[in-house]
């Protein structure tokens, strides 16, 4: 019986072994954007994003289920996305493989930052952009192709990869920052100084540069922050093969006071040289006193003159030419020198001549509005000798007109294009006549009239709402009221009576328009209250008093004069 038994225990515990290692393997897809999903195999540790457009931006601290999944090793970007995002697989400490499809044409911000288990990556063919710090830090990565569309290595986009050593770029590319590849296993097999990549300088290697800096002869790029804030460097020496001259290459030099261009330079971007820093807001600021020196109409005088340098002219007097040469007829001294400084190298004097040293005849073609000639010119003095004229061709005008509508001010147009020129064509152009404004038939009161001043009413245009018409209103004057407003009443807490204060107010502002002083029952003016008040209510009542009684005899202020106002009054008399 205990020998059955452990034979079964033997055979679930072969059945368990010889399950696959891949029971709890899963596959989940979602969307992160409207057009754009990953899917994750757990069992094959691949991430895969698939759809249209560009990737979301991330913060570099999200921490959501694609961007540092422990289940994927491999990440692979499917055609039809754009763009990676910045951030998305900042610290992924999983992935070792990434392959970018054919479409993607940026991989943004520290896409890749940090992620130090990264072996390989395999670029697509139309990546046009690697941003800052993309895959710095990536410290095992090994294999990075770089497609021949590239076009741009931003700041430290590969720094700190020491195990890339093999670095082959197109030749096409425009843009490398000088720090692209610092403390890379590339860099840092390089010698100390100044280095170059294909064509394009790196970062200074070492703590200080020399006095006197030479560029690498083949240099044909200054990148972006090649030299930056070395106040060693008292003079700069560049190659003959250099091009273009990157945005801050030679930057916050405080020691360097001028420099030679060579006149193969045809690019000096913003900043590139004679520029220091603002101790307080890092801002770039002139270096006083600096001097740039170059040939005349070159890249280095257009830089001189658009930063307002000092700019000296390296004219030789192999490369003099006429700058005057006289009439040949007249004869005279002619003068040899640059025509850019006008340096002057030597003096020639010039007999008459018999006739001007004309060439062959050429052509300046007619336009459509002006007339074009056929001359010949002195190859000495440059006198012109007009052959003939060329009539102005006129407009071409196309069949498909631009129309602009009159409006209730402006005329409007039908114009056609040149298909010669692309210019409107005047003598073609119809014109409409403008239509005039449509005035609502209603004022709009956007001020209303008070007691004492105007207001204001419009009327405007109903198509373009300009205001056509203003009108004032004129002010309302007050309206009396018929009876007191007691201010301050003269009958007291304590039935005594006292001088009161009433007045009469404009029913519209409220403005008191008419003021007094009274006593309650004093309805002869005397300023008392006695008999003689007493008799002229009396007489009221009664009906023997011809006219009307103050309203100051209302002793009950119920808006009439009765028996019971009379009792008061004796009341308060006696």
């Amino acid at each position: 019986m205990m020998k059955r038994f452990f034979s079964a225990l033997l055979a679930i515990i072969l059945l368990a072994c010889s399950l696959p290692s891949t029971l709890g393997a899963y596959t989940v897809t979602k969307y992160i954007t409207d057009t754009i999903c990953y899917t994750l195999d757990t069992e094959s540790g691949t991430l895969t994003f698939s759809g249209t457009g560009a990737m979301p931006t991330c913060k570099s601290n999200t921490n959501n289920e694609w961007s540092r999944n422990a289940s994927a090793t491999t990440i692979i970007i499917e055609d039809g996305i754009t763009e990676i995002g910045a951030c998305n697989f900042y610290n992924n400490n999983y992935v070792t493989r990434v392959i970018i499809g054919d479409s993607v044409k940026t991989i943004d911000t520290s896409a890749f930052f940090n992620c130090k288990q990264l072996v390989t990556v395999d670029c697509g063919g139309e990546l046009e952009t690697i941003s800052d710090w993309a895959f710095s830090g990536c410290s095992a990565l090994r294999s990075f192709f770089f497609p021949p569309t590239l076009k741009y290595l931003g700041s430290q986009s590969f720094f700190g990869c020491s195990q890339l050593r093999n670095i082959e770029l197109p030749e096409e590319i425009e843009t490398i920052y000088a720090n692209a590849f610092t403390s890379s296993g590339y860099y840092n097999s390089l010698p100390s100084g100044i280095n170059t990549l294909c064509g394009y300088t790196l970062e200074l290697k070492g703590t200080s540069a020399n006095s006197t800096t030479r560029i690498p002869d083949g240099t044909r790029v200054i990148s972006i922050h090649t030299l930056t804030s070395q106040k060693s460097v008292t003079s700069l020496v560049l190659p003959d093969s250099l091009e273009r001259i990157l945005y801050q290459g030679f930057f916050n030099l405080t020691s360097l006071k001028e420099i030679t261009i060579p006149g193969s330079v045809t690019e000096m971007e913003d900043f590139c040289v004679g520029y220091i820093t603002d101790s307080v807001y890092s801002t770039p600021i002139t270096n006083e006193s600096f001097l740039i020196k170059g040939r005349g109409g070159t890249e280095a005088e257009r830089y001189a003159e658009e930063c307002d340098f000092a700019f000296e002219c390296l004219c030789s007097e192999e490369d003099a030419v006429y700058i005057y040469y006289p009439d040949c007829l007249a004869g005279g001294t002619a003068v040899i020198g640059c025509p850019y400084c006008g340096k002057v190298y030597s003096e020639v004097p010039v007999l008459p001549a018999d006739a001007h040293a004309f060439g062959a005849a050429q052509i300046e073609p007619a336009t459509c509005t002006t007339d074009g000639r056929i001359y010949k010119k002195c190859s000495l003095c440059g006198y012109e000798k007009i052959e003939g004229r060329i009539n102005a061709t006129g407009h071409k005008p196309g069949t498909s007109p631009i129309i602009t509508p009159a409006t209730c001010t402006e005329m409007g147009s039908i114009a056609f294009v040149c298909t010669v020129c692309g210019k409107i064509c005047e003598d073609q152009t119809m014109y409409m006549a403008a239509t005039g404004h449509v005035v609502t038939d209603e004022f709009t009161v956007v001020k209303e009239a008070t007691c004492t001043e105007n207001g204001i009413k419009q009327r405007s245009c109903a198509v373009c709402g300009e205001i056509v018409e203003t009108e004032e209103i004129p002010a309302t004057g007050h309206r009396p009221s018929g009876k007191w407003t007691v201010l301050n009443p003269s009958v007291a807490s304590d039935r005594s009576i006292s001088r009161g204060f009433r007045v009469k107010r404009c029913r519209n502002c409220g403005l008191a328009l008419e003021y007094e002083y009274f006593y309650v029952g004093d309805l002869n003016s005397d300023d008392a209250v006695d008999m003689k008040d007493v008799r002229l209510i009396k007489k009221f009542l009664s009906g023997d008093y011809v006219g009307t009684i103050d309203e100051n005899a209302d002793f009950d202020g119920d808006g009439s004069l009765s028996i019971l106002d009379l009792r008061m009054m004796k009341h308060y008399i006696s």
